[in-house]
């Protein structure tokens, strides 16, 4: 190996350290866990205070539960788009990915929120 060679690295090995510090940086430690997890809880908890909330009519917890789910769709967008994120099971992720993902929980969650709130309707007196 020349001196010229050794004295200035090829980009692959830079775009192989970006890729590991995007993928392990802060905000990739606080995404990949909210939209796995801690979202989904914020949904469950918003979900079951809809239930269990005396006023039949919109209150702050379905504020909180649509907000969470933008938060997730929004967050899983940033994380596949800014920081390499990845499926559940660790494959990359793409823009396809996402808006399975956003469709799907769209759907589920309106599904989850329409239940609940027809349960707390007829079931609370």
């Amino acid at each position: 190996m020349s001196a010229k060679n050794s004295r200035f690295p090829s980009a692959k090995p830079q775009a192989d350290t970006e890729t590991i510090d995007k993928q392990s940086g802060i905000l990739a430690l606080i995404a990949r866990p909210f939209w796995i997890f801690f979202g989904n809880f914020i949904l469950l908890i918003s979900a079951a205070n809809i239930f269990a909330g005396e006023n039949k009519t919109f209150y702050v917890s379905d504020f909180v539960f649509w907000g969470g789910v933008v938060a997730l769709i929004v967050v899983r967008f940033l994380d596949i788009k800014f920081l390499n994120g990845q499926t559940a099971t660790g494959k990359p992720a793409t823009i396809k990915h996402w808006r399975n993902y956003a469709i799907i929980l769209t759907l589920v969650s309106a599904a989850i929120w329409a239940a609940v709130r027809t349960s707390a309707y007829f079931f609370k007196a």
